[in-house]
């Protein structure tokens, strides 16, 4: 792979967990300030309209907690996300449901008394728990110690070998 960012890191990681020799290629160093993954944080939620995307993140959030459990570290902190809808077919429910996924509906009162919110009138809550975010920061370095990468200085990749392009442009 080329880019060494908590995608890439994680999709050799992966790779390598499937029995295949993979390599993370970065052009600066690991944890630069140039790609998408530089920063403390970036949003995880379970919520989405689309099915294949819930269960993604099912998948993704099993695997969090896997990269949790090896390196010690706190990477997800989940505080739930609150859809603030007048009917359930403009939330995430409909497809939270379908997919075997935890949510609750509150009334605006019980919506207010829960978070620092303000629910209009002829509106309510849904809230899913397992929202919040994943620590990009620790991630890379989390995926970084246990990871093979190399920099400017290694080998390039060699002619015939196959790599993929991991940032958020592709």
């Amino acid at each position: 792979m080329i880019g060494a960012g908590v995608m890439g890191l994680a999709t050799g990681w992966a790779l390598r967990r499937r029995g295949h020799e993979a390599v993370v290629y970065e052009q600066f160093h690991v944890g630069n300030d140039r790609g998408s993954s530089h920063g403390r944080s970036r949003i995880f939620r379970l919520a989405y309209a689309e099915p294949e995307y819930v269960r993604l993140a099912r998948e993704a959030l099993g695997l969090w907690r896997e990269l949790e459990e090896e390196s010690s570290e706190t990477l997800l902190e989940l505080n739930g996300l609150v859809e603030v809808v007048r009917t359930l077919g403009e939330s995430t429910a409909e497809t939270l449901e379908a997919c075997g996924v935890a949510w609750e509906r509150l009334d605006p009162a019980e919506a207010e008394r829960r978070y620092p919110i303000r629910v209009p009138e002829g509106s309510f809550a849904v809230v899913q728990p397992e929202a919040g975010i994943v620590r990009a920061d620790l991630a890379l370095k989390a995926h970084a110690r246990k990871r093979s990468t190399r920099t400017p200085s290694s080998s390039p990749p060699e002619a015939g070998s196959t790599s993929s392009w991991m940032s958020p442009w592709t």
